[in-house]
């Protein structure tokens, strides 16, 4: 009797045993996936908004405005110390071409024989029609910008009137120097180049950058008509 009832308790047993464990099992699974729940929820949100690019990363779409060099700055100036050069020698021919004789500053008497001036002699007011006794007909045969600067600083590029005299000077503040064919040969001896003879009736020319005149060095900067 007792040996029929034993294979009875032992089920029992095994379905109360099954009946702990199973709980146990599934509660622990629950632990398990409410701490991924709770790791999951404290992590940061992604934005789905693009990432906005560094400050290193933007395209600067600026231009660069470079400051002009020093070289084109002294380009430009040779250039309008040419034009002037090339103004004034065009004037002295236009000037003969209507009276048949070169303009001088000197009322008095024409010179006869060739001589370099410089552009403060009255010979300027001649050329700009400011002088009746020698441009009888006040043509004027020369046209140039007004000069920069003032008494203190001094004058450059342009042409300074004070009073009946006018002055032309360079963009440096250097007066200009015109070589002149008084004896009417048709030939000047080159100013600073030896043995080169020019066949105009006239030729102009700057000091250049260096403002100097008179050797090989400082004749190199020249700026003339030719």
């Amino acid at each position: 009797m007792v040996c029929h009832f034993i294979p009875m308790i032992i089920r029992r047993l095994c379905l109360s045993v099954f009946l702990l464990v199973v709980p146990v099992v599934f509660i622990s699974c629950d632990e398990k996936k409410g701490k991924a729940e709770n790791e999951e929820s404290k992590q940061p949100e992604k934005s789905t908004q693009p990432e906005k690019p560094s400050v290193s990363e933007v395209p600067n779409t600026q231009k660069v405005v470079k400051k002009p060099t020093v070289s084109l700055i002294q380009k430009s100036r040779i250039a309008q110390a040419r034009a002037v050069c090339m103004s004034i020698d065009m004037a002295v021919q236009n000037f003969f071409q209507d009276y048949n004789f070169l303009p001088f500053g000197d009322a008095e008497k024409s010179p006869e024989e060739d001589m370099v001036i410089k552009s403060d002699d009255p010979l300027i007011s001649v050329l700009t029609g400011k002088e009746k006794e020698i441009n009888a007909r006040m043509i004027v045969f020369l046209q140039v910008r007004k000069a920069s600067g003032d008494n203190e600083s001094g004058y450059r590029n342009g042409i300074h009137t004070d009073g009946d005299k006018s002055s032309i000077y360079d963009p440096w503040g250097n007066l200009y120097h015109i070589a002149l064919d008084f004896d009417y040969d048709n030939k000047i001896q080159h100013p600073f180049k030896e043995g080169v003879v020019i066949r105009k009736q006239a030729f102009v020319y700057s000091a250049g950058p260096d403002g100097e005149v008179g050797s090989p060095e400082k004749d190199r900067d020249n700026v003339t008509s030719e």
